[in-house]
This record gives C-alpha cells, sequence and structure tokens, in this order.
C-alpha cells in the first residue's frame, strides 16, 4: 500500500513538473480526490503573484480540499478568506461559488441557520445573471436551500425549493444536478409520508447514480429502496435493493459501508424468513466488523445470530450470541457514561477553583480596605481594622462553608450519578415491542416515520452518534428528531421516552 501511495505521489510530481502555477491551480481545482488536489498545490511556487481571482480560486481550492478531510475549522478559514478576497476585488462568480461551498460546509456541521444564510448571499449574487456558469450555480444553490429546509423540518419549503432547482437543472441539462435534484425530493416526500413518490424518485436517481458511478450515494439510495420496500412488506424488493447497496459498496471498497449493507440484509433475509441467508450475511458482517473493529455492526450481527439460534432452538449459541450482544452494548454505553461522569467532575474542579479565587478576592479586598484606612486618623485605622477584621473573619467563614457544603453536594452528586450509571449499565432491559400505527393512535400529533426510527434506537440504548450512523443524519438532526418526539410523548428526556414506551407495550398488550 505504501509503495502504491508513493507512485501516486511520484506521478503526481513528474505530472506538474514544469507546469506553471496557473495550469497546477486548474488541475487542484478539478481533482475529485483531496490529497492529490492539496499535492498540486503544494507544487505551486508564487501563489502571492496570483490576481483576485485566481488567489480567491486558489484559497477556495484548499478549503474545499479541507472540507473533505474532515477539517472543518480549517477549510472554513480559507472558504472566508476566498469570500473577502472575491469582495474586495468584486468578482460575483467567485463570491456565488466561494457562499455556496461555505453553506455546504456549514450543513454538514449542523449549522442550518448560518448554512442557509451563506446559501441565501450566493443565491441573491446569482439571481437575474444569464451567463451559463451563473444559471447552473443558481439551480445547484436552490437545490441546496432546499436540503436545508428539510434538515429544518420545514418540508413544505424544502419541496418547494427542491423542485425549482430540479427544474432549473433540466433547462439548464445539468446531469449532476438533476441527479441530486431527484434524491433531495425522494428524501422530502418521505418525510411528507408521500411513499410512493419517495420511491419514484428515489428509482430515478439510482438511474442517473450508476451513469455517475457515484458508488457513496448509490448506497444510499438502494439501502433507502430496501427500507422503504420493507416498510411496504414487499420483502423481495427489499432483498433486491439491500443487495445492490450491497454490491455498490463493494464498488466503493469501503469496509464500513460493506459491513454496513451486509447487515441491513441480512435483517432483510431474517424478515423473510430465509435464516440461512440471514446466518450467511450475519456471519460475514461479523467476521468483517471483528477485524476493522467496528462495535455498531458486530453487536447488529449477534443480535440476529441470537435471534436464528433461537428460532433454531439451540440454547447454548443463543446465549453466548446474547453474552456478546450485552458486552458490546454495555462497553458502548459504558464510554457515554464516562464521558458524562467526566463532564460533571471537570464542572465541580472549575466551581472549586472559582471559589477559592472568589475566597482570596475578598482578602483581597479587605487588605485593601486596612491599607486606605490606615492612611488616616491612627485611632480611626485601629478601631476600622479591628471591625474589618471581625466582618473579615466572619465571611471568609461563612465562604468557606458554603465552600465546602458545596464541595460536599457535589461530590454526593457525582458519586449518586456514578451510581445511577452503574445501576443503567447493568439493569438496562430490553426495548419494548411497539406497533407504529399503534402508538399513533394514541398521540395528539403523530410522529412521522422518521421520528418512530430515531425513537426506537433511542430507546434501544443507542448513542445520538449511534443513531446518526444508521440512518445515515447529523448528530444534530438526530438531537432534533429527539426532542420532537419527546415534545410529542409529552416527556422530557430519554429515560421517560423508555419508560412511556414500556407503558404503551403494557397497554396495547
Amino acid at each position: 500500500m505504501k509503495s502504491i501511495q508513493l507512485l501516486l505521489t511520484l506521478l503526481v510530481a513528474l505530472n506538474s513538473f514544469g507546469q506553471s502555477d496557473v495550469e497546477l491551480l486548474t488541475k487542484a481545482y478539478d481533482e475529485g480526490n483531496p490529497n492529490t488536489s492539496l499535492e498540486f498545490i503544494s507544487e505551486i511556487n508564487n501563489p502571492n503573484s496570483f490576481v483576485d481571482t485566481l488567489k480567491s480560486k486558489y484559497l477556495l481550492t484548499i478549503g474545499v480540499a479541507y472540507g473533505k478531510l474532515g477539517i472543518p475549522d480549517t477549510s472554513l478559514i480559507y472558504i472566508d478568506s476566498a469570500i473577502q478576497v472575491s469582495s474586495n476585488a468584486g468578482h460575483n462568480y467567485g463570491l456565488v461559488k466561494a457562499n455556496n461551498t461555505k453553506g455546504v460546509l456549514l450543513r454538514i456541521q449542523g449549522q442550518h441557520e448560518a448554512s442557509l444564510q451563506a446559501f441565501q448571499q450566493a443565491l441573491e449574487i446569482a439571481n437575474g445573471r444569464t451567463s451559463p456558469q451563473f444559471k447552473k450555480a443558481e439551480a445547484e444553490i436552490t437545490g441546496n436551500i432546499g436540503g436545508i429546509f428539510y434538515q429544518m423540518k420545514d418540508y413544505e419549503s424544502a419541496k418547494s425549493y427542491s423542485l425549482k432547482g430540479l427544474e432549473m437543472a433540466k433547462q439548464l441539462n445539468d446531469t449532476s444536478e438533476i441527479t441530486y435534484g431527484f434524491l433531495r425530493l425522494a428524501i422530502v416526500y418521505q418525510a411528507l409520508g408521500e411513499t410512493e413518490k419517495s420511491l419514484e424518485y428515489n428509482q430515478k436517481a439510482s438511474q442517473f447514480l450508476e451513469i455517475l458511478n457515484d458508488y457513496t450515494t448509490l448506497i444510499y439510495v438502494e439501502d433507502n429502496l430496501g427500507k422503504i420496500y420493507k416498510e411496504k412488506k414487499d420483502l423481495n424488493s427489499a432483498i433486491y435493493h439491500h443487495t445492490k447497496a450491497f454490491e455498490f459498496a463493494q464498488e466503493s471498497g469501503e469496509s464500513a459501508n460493506i459491513t454496513h449493507t451486509i447487515v441491513e440484509l441480512a435483517y432483510t433475509y431474517l424478515d423473510a424468513g430465509n435464516t440461512a441467508m440471514a446466518k450467511e450475511m450475519a456471519e460475514k458482517a461479523l467476521a468483517m466488523a471483528s477485524r476493522n473493529r467496528f462495535p455498531i455492526p458486530a453487536r447488529s450481527a449477534h443480535d440476529i445470530l441470537f435471534r436464528i439460534a433461537e428460532m433454531q432452538r439451540d440454547p447454548w449459541v443463543a446465549l453466548n450470541h446474547k453474552k456478546e450482544y450485552i458486552s458490546i452494548n454495555d462497553s458502548l454505553n459504558t464510554a457515554e457514561a464516562q464521558e458524562r461522569l467526566a463532564e460533571v467532575e471537570a464542572k465541580y474542579e472549575s466551581e472549586k477553583k472559582q471559589q477559592q479565587i472568589e475566597l482570596l478576592t475578598t482578602q483581597n479586598e479587605l487588605s485593601a480596605i486596612s491599607l486606605e484606612k490606615k492612611s488616616r486618623e491612627q485611632m480611626m485605622v485601629i478601631i476600622g481594622a479591628a471591625m474589618l477584621l471581625i466582618i473579615g473573619i466572619a465571611i471568609t467563614y461563612f465562604i468557606i462553608y458554603q465552600a465546602r457544603l458545596k464541595e460536599k453536594l457535589l461530590t454526593e452528586e457525582t458519586d449518586n450519578l456514578r451510581l445511577r450509571i452503574t445501576s443503567l449499565i447493568e439493569q438496562t432491559p430490553d426495548a419494548p415491542e411497539i406497533d407504529f400505527e399503534e402508538l399513533n393512535s394514541r398521540l395528539v400529533t403523530p410522529l412521522t416515520d422518521r421520528e418512530f426510527e430515531v425513537f426506537q434506537l433511542a430507546i434501544s440504548q443507542h448513542s445520538n452518534s449511534e443513531i446518526a450512523e444508521k440512518v445515515f443524519l447529523s448528530v444534530n438532526t438526530v438531537k432534533f428528531h429527539l426532542k420532537k418526539v419527546y415534545e410529542k410523548l409529552g416527556v422530557t428526556n430519554r429515560k421517560e421516552a423508555l419508560h412511556f414506551a414500556f407503558k404503551q407495550e403494557k397497554e396495547i398488550n
């Protein structure tokens, strides 16, 4: 692997030898691989000699590369610099591209309001301009705004902007933007509960993505199609699309995607009653998850194998898989618990130091008052100092008493939290099984499909990051879903939601 990377680096260096700085910048800007893009950038000898339009392009190229590499803070610095340079130069197209890129980066970080603002600034500049580059940018930005409204749960606005962006892309015959327009609408219609529309646009997106060889997005689309067909109880179609997702994951070569798609396929085979294929897929997923240290897919694989062993009346195998499932689940929960405990301890230490600072400040103030009085009449200084000393002792004693009392309370709070965390880890029951339609019939405001999915994962002891990974959302979006779920259920936290679920299960059964 190292020899291949060295060869690629050498080829890039040989290819760039003798090329002008402008040619290298063009290659870096057009390159899809962020590492290769940065290698071209590093070959540029004198970026300071660029005119403002090229300087903006140079900064934006670096910002995009760092964004793709998952380094958002550095990416944002370069993108903001590109915006500043374009603004100073009056370079409108540079401003459109940089603001659009900033909007995409902020959306990935879950900063939806800031993202929407960046997109709107880009759209304001692009509107009314007739050149092809501005029209293409306008279609892309309009679609991106639809995506942001989807993240903000304004589905009607999301549909409106997505349809408008798709129509613009069709007029321009922009295959790439048409594809992602189909995909956005598939997601929006699914959120609106219009399953057939969602299905239609997912299938259209899939056809175009295969032409573009965008395997990463194809994995998501095919996996989503599998879930839609599973909801429709068409398990043969669900198996077909989950198999397609698995095949595209293999094409992508990413172990995490491959493992995830195998797990989804195994669950679908299990739902279809094909235990032999479910077992084969689960064992394959478990081997890959163990080899790559993917705990979440490993836990799912053990869950599938446990269910199969129970169905086949093999108690020892079932017991072993259940133990492994619990072990992985406990380790994941323990990591979260330790993180929460560390936050409490850090807060305690911070407050303790603050008390010490306040005590020293009070003592210093008393000393300053004493010195000031001393410069006046001698007798008044003695009397004043005596009074201040008495008051100071009383205040100091009171502050120390409060600090010790607070320290004691914080210590008790920390110990209680440790006990609660230990109790939760050791005694967390299996999540109840609740029928989606039955649950919604008991609520004033029904849950959406996505909210119900997040709710089920939450009461099954999945962390927010795990839920985000399973349903392909950001952690902030998952938190937003949970907030809406809590409001509709009339609860305030995950624990109350779990109690609510048990109560509903008991009443329904």
